[in-house]
């Protein structure tokens, strides 16, 4: 049972009050330790931020609980400068969530587990203040995590009141650290700094290595920051395929001077960016060698005798066993050989890359609640940059982690820009979130004041809209105007966004009216995900064939199944379509199938492909019909009958969703598995059942069911609503 961290008021905290008067302000969280040891250095930091406009408050204090953190920040919001964002300096306390995992992009782990690499380390706690955590304890391994369960009792969707980051490091040198960072940082906003130097690069397997997704990206960004393609502005694009490895390039690229902005699209750890896999081979020789190494990878998995396994794995492939090479010295060469193919942290620190701002769009690189990790290690190596943002936990690959983009170069601070485009539970910013590229675009107005001071105004934002104010400058005012108007909750929104999408030219501003019309799963929603699936964007098909998946809505099947049948060149959309196919009652889908195939003779060998679809949809079929059984059969060993229910987290088969309420109210099920199943109709939000759970929880919320059943239901209920 959770119960509540004790606060004890041994002293108040040391509050630096703002020198200057600004219509938002800024706090610097610090630990009393770190302040005592750099003082000077964070008190230049502070001037730096003043000098930029914004008025900002030091808190320094032993801050023994996140509480302690939380209540500060919350008193400064309602002052007269009211905080828009914070900045944790040191050793402030990490929140390790539970029962939360429905507010991450991909997170679904096991919570049974270890409790360290199985809860989820977010600064969500502190940022926004609405959402209501329970504390359960600390760890007495590492005391800097504070785990806390996510309450029934308040929202269950993320929704930032400020934005945050983290500075954080260790080590007996970290006061050093810190001051050498800190020395970068002020520098940094010293300067007069003009975004017009950009560069994406790719790693392999991301995104299924979509060429037309690559190419819809870099014509977007054209749209968001035309500024970077005209005359004596850089913007490059670096894919893995370029050359190989492309480490050493890579890093070369990552060490210009003058680099503003780096985003990373790959696969990641705590430790390292992946690049590239096992090079394709263009000759028999090459080939050959590719054998020899899948060989000797797979025998040095194998435990017991090395000869059998040689044996067992040339027979496999039908080789010699001659080709399998397991001396010392193949095992160094393929060690140095993994190494030249990532990048590593010590890559990192022996480089030193230069961009002002990365962002690193891959799984577990901004775990700043470890020792170290990639995003910390761009902020304290001796490079430039000031900024990086990464995941703590797995990131899903179909997001869209270029939005709003277009507005740094009108002077968003990188706070605010990552409290708007990334705010995932798991979504961090590392280093000085005040940071801001020269207004470039829009010197007459200051986008920040006007988030502050307009946020709630939607004649403002209407007339951004209507007047296409800004055009010149991009797309994303366009973009951040459709977001507001959704936020605020606008009257008219549903027809509006629709009008708008149907008659933007701009990718980015039809891909913010798919994503609010979803998330309000508002009237017009089936309308724009039938439309976008031939939008020539290849993210709103992409979005649009996943979202149908998610609402199962059997108005949007005959969409779903054109694009099956005739958006196979546009490989990740196809993939989803395909994938997302398979939500729908088979009966349906072969029924639909059948039709269009019919309706399009210009496909080539339609039986063919008929056939391959429903064949590989059986595991599907068999997966669903195990969930019944495990509904229905109380013979089913508890153990599976738990993780059929668990997959329906993942698998939102929306038809069977009476099954799973009548199992729900079966009062002589078993608890755990009960609230297993309510837990898992959460995930099912977008779809078309919505309002048939949501009368279901209800009914629970009412009934004499055990308590932790009720307030599950609460809490899935909340999530319907979101």
């Amino acid at each position: 049972m959770a119960v509540l961290l004790p606060v004890l008021a041994l002293a108040k905290p040391t509050i630096v009050k703002p020198t200057i008067k600004s219509t938002t302000s800024f706090a610097i969280i610090v630990d009393n330790a770190t302040y005592q040891a750099i003082r000077p250095s964070i008190e230049a930091y502070r001037t730096a931020i003043e000098k930029d406009g914004l008025a900002t408050y030091i808190v320094a204090d032993n801050w023994t609980s996140p509480d302690l953190v939380k209540a500060q920040l919350m008193q400064l919001a309602k002052g007269k400068m009211p905080i828009e964002g914070a900045v944790f300096l040191g050793d402030i306390p990490v929140v390790m969530s539970r029962d939360a995992q429905h507010m991450a992009s991909a997170f679904k782990g096991d919570q049974d587990q270890d409790w360290k690499e199985y809860s989820a380390g977010t600064d969500r706690f502190y940022d926004d203040f609405d959402l209501e955590w329970d504390f359960i304890k600390q760890d007495e391994d590492l005391p800097h995590f504070f785990y806390y369960s996510l309450s029934h009792r308040g929202p269950q969707k993320v929704s930032t009141d400020i934005y945050t980051a983290r500075i954080r490091t260790t080590g007996d040198d970290k006061y050093a650290k810190y001051e050498k960072y800190l020395a970068k940082v002020v520098a940094a906003h010293a300067e007069n700094n003009k975004l017009d130097d950009f560069f994406i690069f790719r790693g392999n397997a991301y995104n299924s290595e979509t060429k037309e997704g690559w190419a819809g990206e870099q014509i977007t960004l054209r749209e968001q920051i035309p500024s970077l393609f005209t005359y004596g502005n850089t913007a490059r694009f670096i894919d893995f395929e370029t050359k190989y490895p492309i480490k050493p390039y890579l890093l070369e690229y990552l060490k210009r001077p003058t680099l503003d902005i780096a985003l990373g699209h790959h696969h990641g750890s705590e430790t390292r960016q992946y690049l590239n896999d096992n090079q394709n081979a263009a000759k028999v020789s090459e080939a050959i060698e590719m054998v020899k190494l899948f060989l000797r990878t797979r025998v040095r998995r194998e435990k017991g005798d090395v000869a059998a396994a040689m044996q067992k794995w040339a027979d496999e492939v039908g080789v010699p066993v001659s080709w399998v090479d397991t001396t010392a010295a193949t095992r160094d060469a393929d060690r140095v050989r993994q190494k030249s193919m990532d990048i590593y942290l010590e890559d990192i620190y022996a480089n030193n890359p230069n961009p002002r701002f990365i962002m690193h769009d891959a799984c577990y690189n901004g775990s700043f609640h470890r020792d170290d990790c990639v995003a910390n290690a761009y902020l304290f190596c001796d490079g430039n940059t000031v900024a990086a943002h990464g995941n703590t936990l797995n990131s899903i690959q179909d997001k869209h982690p270029n939005a709003y983009l277009g507005l740094l170069a009108s002077g968003l601070r990188i706070g605010q820009w990552a409290r708007y485009a990334q705010n995932f539970l798991g979504a961090h910013l590392l280093g000085d979130p005040t940071y801001r590229f020269a207004n470039t675009s829009t010197p007459e107005v200051d986008i920040n004041e006007i988030l502050a001071v307009e946020g709630t105004n939607n004649e403002f934002w209407l007339d951004i809209i209507k007047n296409n104010k800004y055009a010149s400058t991009g797309s994303d005012w366009v973009a951040m105007a459709v977001r507001k108007l959704a936020d605020n909750n606008y009257e008219n929104f549903d027809q509006l966004a629709l009008e708008v999408y149907k008659t933007s030219p701009y990718g980015s501003v039809r891909m913010e009216c798919l994503k609010a019309l979803y998330d309000k799963n508002a009237s017009t929603r089936n309308e724009i995900l039938i439309l976008g699936l031939n939008d020539s964007y290849e993210l709103v098909r992409r979005f649009c064939a996943d979202y149908i998946g998610s609402c199962g809505d059997v108005e949007l099947l005959p969409a779903l199944v054109n694009t099956v049948i005739n958006d196979r060149i546009s490989v990740r959309v196809h993939y989803r379509a395909e994938d997302n196919l398979k939500i729908y009652p088979k009966e349906l889908a072969e029924a639909e199938l059948r039709k269009q195939f019919a309706q399009n003779p210009h496909v080539i060998d339609p039986d063919a492909r008929l056939a391959a679809i429903l064949k590989d949809r059986e595991w599907v079929d068999k997966r669903v019909e195990g969930t019944l059984a495990s509904l229905k059969d109380k013979s089913v060993p508890h153990e599976e009958r738990a993780h059929n229910i668990s997959s329906l987290r993942n698998y939102n088969y929306h038809h069977i969703v009476p099954q799973i309420i009548e199992f729900i109210e079966d009062a002589s099920q078993p608890t755990d598995l009960r609230v297993d199943a309510i837990e898992a109709l959460g995930w099912f939000n977008a779809s078309y059942q919505n309002p048939v759970i949501a009368e279901a929880c209800k009914r629970i919320m009412k009934s004499d069911a055990p308590q932790e059943l009720k307030n599950e239901a609460e809490k899935t209920y909340k999530r319907l609503q979101n």
